[in-house]
């Protein structure tokens, strides 16, 4: 359980950039938009801050090709 968190959360820190770009927040008012794109913010800051996670030092090695295939099961 924890490795698939800090998965997510290196995927979410890699994102960011893509997630904070996107508009999704056009239904709501003006101050519920703000709102919406603050608590996206202060989730991309967390994962910065905790998906430390090298994915490439997983698949480096002698058994590379044996991770990766496990990995993808």
């Amino acid at each position: 359980m924890y490795f698939n968190t800090v998965l997510l959360l290196r995927a979410v820190s890699r994102l960011g950039p893509y997630l904070s770009a996107y508009d999704y927040c056009s239904t709501g008012t003006h101050e519920e938009d703000a709102h919406t794109k603050s608590l996206l913010g202060n989730i991309i800051d967390i994962a910065h801050q905790v998906g430390k996670f090298d994915e490439t030092l997983m698949f480096a090695g002698g058994d590379a090709n044996v991770s990766r295939v496990s990995f993808v099961r």
